[in-house]
């Protein structure tokens, strides 16, 4: 009935968020990209009020649950959510995504599984409810942006940089970020990006974060002390658990660059680069990360 079940290791947790009141215990921010997705998703959308206050509910459960991106010194919480088959998984975590970005957190990362067309419908998604453009369709046609979603509702809507797209080959791509010139930052607007479950992808993502400019080496580890990073793992239960099985492409062939443990040591690379950092899985099957 909409009850939410928790099991939480608070070791090293230090408590920052008031789920009763939905404001921080002690310092204050304004909901933006929370309160133009709520709005968006009844007024653009039609959904229940009921349903809106579920997912503010639930959001802001787990929100809680993970560290405050202004809290001081190195910090890394991980955890996983699940929900029923078509419960709303990824509205859940859109919702947590814009409460984190109103609370303060800089990067965003949500592997998308390991296919271009979930990649590619994640994009799309958020696209509509966070960004409110498409980055394909400004390089591709006019140049010029084209506003959706949000952000056609809300003409104050604050950006969100991302260097992915919607389109089939919109992944990840070092070239098309150094490009753009767009670095994470603790001041600038905050970046999200949406990749798939390649070992490839990430190893080039991992290898652009170690290359940025306020990268620091300390006992030989190349960390970024701090941008405030959420990874979100759809469907962490595929490929990304520590276990030999292989992964086939949409035509059955064995694609060898998805061995899951090569796949699950490049999640275990892009946290570490980070001294501050979430980690959150979601998945409806959660046996085999258990």
């Amino acid at each position: 009935e909409g009850d939410i079940m928790a099991l939480e290791d608070k070791e090293g947790h230090q408590e920052w968020f008031n789920v009763s009141t939905n404001l921080p215990i002690k310092r204050y921010f304004a909901w933006h990209f929370w309160e133009h997705l709520k709005m968006y998703l009844i007024n653009g959308k039609g959904r229940p009020a009921g349903i809106i206050e579920s997912l503010d509910r639930m959001s802001s459960e787990i929100l809680s649950r993970i560290e405050d991106p202004m809290r001081d010194g190195a910090w890394c919480r991980h955890g996983m959510i699940m929900g029923s088959i078509q419960s709303g998984k990824t509205s859940n975590y859109t919702a947590l995504i814009c409460k984190a970005l109103d609370a303060g957190y800089k990067l965003i990362i949500v592997l998308a599984g390991v296919h271009n067309s979930l990649r590619s419908q994640t994009q799309d998604r958020l696209n509509e409810e966070l960004l409110g453009y498409d980055l394909d369709r400004i390089q591709r046609l006019t140049g010029q942006e084209r506003r959706i979603g949000v952000r056609r509702m809300f003409k104050e809507h604050k950006a969100v940089n991302t260097l992915t797209s919607s389109s089939q080959d919109g992944d990840f791509s070092r070239k098309v970020a150094g490009q753009a010139g767009i670095l994470p930052s603790v001041t600038g607007d905050p970046i999200i990006l949406i990749v798939k479950k390649h070992v490839s992808i990430m190893d080039n993502l991992a290898r652009w974060l170690e290359s940025l400019p306020n990268v620091q080496t300390v006992n030989g580890r190349k960390i970024i002390s701090d941008i405030p990073m959420i990874m979100i793992d759809d469907e962490c239960d595929f490929a990304s658990v520590n276990t030999k099985k292989k992964e086939h492409d949409e035509n059955g062939k064995i694609i060898e660059e998805w061995d899951p443990t090569r796949t699950n040591q490049m999640i275990r690379r892009l946290i570490f680069i980070f001294q501050k950092c979430s980690y959150i899985g979601y998945t409806a099957t959660p046996y085999a990360n258990i």
